[in-house]
C-alpha cells in the first residue's frame, strides 16, 4: 500500500456486506457486472452478500457520474477482506492457503481515457510484476485466450507464483482492461475538451492475493538455517530468519 501511496493511489474504505435489497446491488446484477458469479457468494437469511472482491464495487462510486476531463486517471486501491464459497472446489488442490473462503488482498482500480488505457494497464502490470521482483518469487506472467477471461474483460493478464513444495504455479494476481464494458453499463463517463461527454475505460487488479504469497515465501525460502526473510519484508518484520 505504501508503493501505491507513492503513485498517487486514493485508498477507498469499502464495505464487505452488500444488501441484496440495495438499488446499487440490483443495477450491479442487471448491468452484469456481477452476473455469473453471484454463486460463489456468501449470503445470509436476509438476502445480504459477503464481498467476494472489490473490482465489482469500486466502479459503482463512479455510477452515473460525468467526470471532468482534468480528473483523470482515477487511481483507487483498498486492502480488502473476501469471501468466497467456491462451490463444487474440493480436492488436494484447493486445501490449505490455496484456496480459502476468507482472505486479504490489495485490489487496484484505475479509471481513464480510452487512449489511455493500454498505457494504464501496463503500468498496473509493472507494478504488480515489481511487487513479485521485490518479494524474490519466481513468477511468470500469462496472457488470458478469449476462452479463460471473464465475459466483461477486454485482456487479461495472470500473474503466477510457483510453489516448491506443490510442484505447480498458484495465481496470486489478474490484471484486466475492461475497455468501456463496464462503463458502458455503468454510465461512467468522462466531458473532453469539447464538451462532448465520452465513456471512460475501466481496468482492475489484485496485488495481490496474500495467502498464496505467504504460501510461497515460505516454501520458496527454506534454508539449513530456516526461513529466509526477503530484503524488502525486513523492516516491516524486524528479523530476517525464521528459525
Amino acid at each position: 500500500m505504501s508503493i501505491l501511496f507513492q503513485q498517487d493511489f486514493d485508498n477507498i474504505h469499502v464495505s464487505f456486506y452488500r444488501n441484496m435489497k440495495s438499488h446499487v446491488v440490483e443495477k450491479m446484477i442487471i448491468s452484469r457486472v456481477m452476473r455469473g458469479i453471484c454463486s460463489d457468494y456468501y449470503k445470509d437469511v436476509v438476502h445480504g452478500l459477503l464481498n467476494r472482491q472489490e473490482n465489482t464495487v469500486f466502479p459503482n462510486i463512479y455510477r452515473d457520474v460525468i467526470l471532468d476531463e482534468k480528473q483523470l486517471p482515477i487511481k483507487n486501491c483498498a486492502y480488502t477482506q473476501c469471501f468466497r464459497r467456491e462451490a463444487g472446489s474440493y480436492g488436494k488442490d484447493v486445501r490449505g492457503l490455496n484456496r480459502l473462503h476468507e482472505f486479504s488482498k490489495v485490489e487496484l482500480v484505475r479509471i481513464d481515457k480510452p487512449e489511455h488505457s493500454k498505457q494504464s494497464h501496463q503500468e498496473m502490470l509493472d507494478h504488480v510484476e515489481g511487487l513479485l521482483q521485490k518479494l524474490e518469487l519466481p513468477y511468470r506472467i500469462l496472457r488470458l485466450c478469449g476462452g479463460d477471461m471473464s465475459f466483461t474483460a477486454a485482456l487479461c493478464f495472470d500473474f503466477e507464483v510457483y510453489s516448491e513444495a506443490q510442484k505447480r504455479w498458484l495465481e496470486v494476481s489478474s490484471v484486466s482492461n475492461f475497455d468501456n464494458y463496464q462503463a458502458n453499463r455503468l454510465k461512467c463517463r468522462y466531458r473532453d475538451e469539447n464538451k462532448k461527454t465520452q465513456l471512460c475505460h475501466t481496468l482492475n487488479g489484485s496485488a495481490l492475493a496474500l495467502p498464496r504469497i505467504v504460501a510461497a515465501l515460505l516454501e520458496n525460502n527454506q534454508t539449513p538455517e530456516g526461513i529466509r526473510i526477503p530484503k524488502a519484508l525486513v523492516p516491516y518484520t524486524g528479523f530476517d530468519m525464521i528459525k
